[in-house]
């Protein structure tokens, strides 16, 4: 295992210490190692133990209030001196042996302009857009491009290298300097969108890519039902404070694409039987409305 002195990962966690162990092992094994691990727990410190069991690795253990744009912000400044690239991974990520490797090398031969890169999802599917998806503007199947809605195109299970307009916050690559911003902790909580939020506006200035050979399991788990309202309330809400923030995207197109995830939600939940679509529905349109009169950002704890 070959250390890269200029790489440092940062891993926002919340008591999940079984994904964080499974993280930790794929990075032991992993042809090159970064030269700084920063594990930022926002719940009851079992990380620490966690941790513990992989000395070989130089991991930095901080505690931060809850939040995944509060713990990204916690691991920023606690990154030391000479660390030029910065990764930040879920704890529910699983690397390949050769996913830092690809990474690094990309980075060194880029060009200056180049401010991020995500990794490949390889176990979430990229399906076609739908007639009723694109009727709403829920999404493309133009890889990475974020619409004037606010949605946008998947760079999951990517064929190739695309550049992008937005990068996905589980497993992202980012040169140092980017990181000066810092992300926006009005995205509380679970923070849906914080990622897009913060990699689209970087995006407007710098070149950001998804790296195909740069593979990663994704292993989340399914959203509580008890949490599902909560979900849909963020997934409106935080979009359309997204799309407020941007003079470019659209705000009318914004509230048309919600009103097609509302009714989206209640015909899956009508057509399928499932009651989680329609509590979702009902979130949605909460957040629709408390966003059409105030900015409310939502601190409900979601797992996924």
């Amino acid at each position: 295992m070959n250390v890269c002195r200029k790489l440092a990962v940062i891993v926002p966690t919340l008591d999940r210490p079984e994904q964080l162990d499974a993280f930790l092992r794929s990075v032991r094994a992993s042809r090159v190692a970064p030269s700084r691990v920063i594990i930022v727990e926002s719940g009851s410190a079992r990380s620490k133990d966690v941790a513990a069991r992989y000395g070989e690795l130089d991991i930095v253990h901080v505690m931060s209030d809850r939040g995944i744009t509060v713990q990204r912000n916690i691991g920023i400044k606690n990154l030391g001196a000479g660390h030029g690239l910065v990764a930040f991974f879920d704890d529910d990520i699983e690397l390949f042996p050769d996913t830092l490797e690809k990474a690094v090398e990309y980075f060194d031969k880029a060009p200056a302009g180049t401010a991020g890169a995500s990794c490949n999802i390889v176990n979430h599917p990229r399906p076609k857009t739908t007639f009723f998806e694109r009727f709403f503007l829920l999404g493309t199947d133009e890889v990475g491009r974020v619409l004037r809605s606010g949605f946008f195109g998947k760079i999951c299970s990517a064929d190739r290298d695309y550049k992008v307009e937005w990068l996905v916050g589980c497993a992202t690559f980012w040169r140092r300097e980017v990181l000066e911003r810092g992300f926006d902790e009005w995205f509380r909580g679970y923070g849906h969108y914080e990622d897009v939020d913060f990699s689209y506006g970087v995006s407007r200035e710098q070149d950001l890519f998804v790296l195909a050979g740069a593979r990663v399991l994704h292993n989340t788990a399914h959203i509580e039902e008890s949490a599902q309202f909560y979900m849909g309330k963020m997934q409106a809400a935080n979009r359309i404070y997204f799309v407020k923030k941007h003079e470019e995207l659209s705000i009318p197109l914004c509230y048309w694409a919600c009103l097609g995830l509302f009714l989206k939600n209640i015909l899956f939940g009508l057509f399928l039987a499932r009651k989680k679509y329609l509590v979702r529905a009902g979130g949605v349109l909460a957040g629709i409305i408390s966003a059409f009169f105030r900015a409310e950002s939502s601190t409900a704890r979601i797992k996924k």
